[in-house]
């Protein structure tokens, strides 16, 4: 203690020093833990750079270059894939807006009813070239058919607005498909129904308070629902669906089947059913050459046998069929990403799903 009250300022530098040298043993220490840690991580980047100069394909920029774009030749197929999916004449839909009042669109509903009556009236039903009183009636309709909007037509009910685009869309593409119909010249149309769309209607108790709802009301007979066989995926495919029931010859479903089949608007047939009709047509009865079978001793002059194979005509006939032909129009709602940061984006949504 003596000595330290002596010599204060070399005790004093003593201590200072012996503090310095233990913070340098600390500073080192942590140094080598610290260099220790660098060369792992050094290691383990060499590690792992070996390892991705192995992948095929290596990750270098012109692998890069050459991914990026393989991307986009990918997005360019996959738009050329949506755009095929919406026909070959898909300005067909667009010619007429859709009207914004509802007055409008009831309007225009009962126009196209009009005009499709006057029409088939114009039309000699196919196998009707032999019957010229048959042939002027034109394509049978039931009494005051309403081409599937009865809902609307027979009661004068206006359509809610916000499913007048759908209504709208509906009308074109029925439209499309009945041109189609009368064009395979049928014999009559029995029914036309088009899928139910989603309407607007008000809440028990609360009339200002209006929510989407399914119309499922069985009474329409213009109306269905398509079921389980539709195409329709959510966020992805929306479809619309109509069924034909009309009745005439084979050659008939075959015509309009090949119509639909040129693919001018994106429809699908779902379902063909067919069974007998109602009517028949009847057989022609056939006469005979001669009165005697045996050609002999008949007071007719007989004719020659080729002649009398052309005159006579068949005993047996196509009868009339019943078909049941479910359509359903078909529209992609996914777009193909316009660059690979957006292909990518798509990607990782996906994934996060």
């Amino acid at each position: 203690m003596e000595n330290l009250k002596k010599y204060p300022a070399f005790f004093g530098l003593l201590g200072l020093f012996l503090v310095i040298f233990i913070a340098g043993l600390v500073f080192i220490f942590l140094s080598l833990s610290a260099a220790g840690k660098a060369k792992e991580d050094f290691e383990r980047a060499q590690r792992d750079l070996k390892s991705a100069a192995t992948l095929s394909p290596a990750p270098s920029k012109e692998n890069l270059a050459a991914s990026e774009q393989n991307i986009r030749d990918l997005a360019a197929a996959l738009e050329r894939q949506i755009k095929a999916t919406r026909g070959r004449a898909p300005e067909l839909l667009d010619r007429q807006k859709a009207p914004t009042q509802p007055v409008t669109m009831l309007v225009q509903l009962e126009n196209f009813a009009s005009d499709f009556t006057k029409e088939a009236k114009t039309i000699a039903p196919q196998g009707s070239e032999d019957d010229e009183t048959r042939a002027a009636e034109g394509i049978k309709l039931p009494e005051n058919f309403k081409f599937g909007f009865g809902r609307y037509l027979d009661t004068g009910q206006q359509p809610d607005e916000k499913i007048i685009p759908e209504l709208f869309k509906q009308k074109q593409i029925l439209s499309f498909i009945l041109r189609r119909l009368y064009d395979s010249q049928p014999f009559s149309i029995e029914s036309i129904q088009r899928e139910s769309l989603v309407e607007v209607v008000p809440e028990k108790g609360n009339q200002s308070n209006r929510q989407p709802q399914r119309n499922d009301s069985n009474s329409n007979k213009g109306e269905f629902k398509i079921g389980d066989i539709t195409a329709a995926v959510p966020g992805a495919i929306e479809t619309m669906a109509f069924r034909l029931e009309f009745t005439g010859y084979t050659p008939t479903l075959r015509q309009f089947l090949k119509k639909l089949e040129e693919f001018e608007l994106p429809l699908v047939v779902r379902s063909v059913e067919v069974k007998p009709a109602k009517t028949s047509k009847p057989a022609a009865s056939s006469k005979p050459a001669s009165n005697n079978p045996f050609g002999f001793g008949s007071p007719v002059e007989t004719q020659p046998a080729a002649s009398t194979a052309k005159t006579l005509d068949p005993i047996v006939e196509e009868n009339l069929s019943h078909f049941t032909v479910v359509v359903e129009y078909i529209q992609v709602l996914i777009k193909a990403p316009s660059d690979v940061a957006a292909l990518e984006s798509a990607g990782n949504s996906q994934s996060a799903q």
